[in-house]
């Protein structure tokens, strides 16, 4: 099984902290760049809410999350 974090969900698709903030934003899920940057470097939690825009994001639709931070 291929584990991949969050970050690396993001530089595999070439996008910019900036740029996935804006687009989970998007989706209805508030994310400023400070606030992805915090979870991306585990000084946050991601929330339920925050991982599903992200796999929508990625194209990810079967995944299984275990442990995020």
């Amino acid at each position: 099984m291929v584990k991949l974090t969050p970050k690396a969900i993001r530089i595999n698709m070439g996008i910019t902290q900036k740029e996935m903030a804006e687009k989970i934003t998007a989706l209805g899920v508030p994310m400023s760049e400070r606030k992805l940057q915090e979870r991306e470097q585990g000084n946050a939690k991601w929330t339920g809410t925050e991982i599903i825009a992200l796999m929508t994001i990625a194209g990810i639709d079967d995944i299984n999350v275990i442990n995020i931070d």
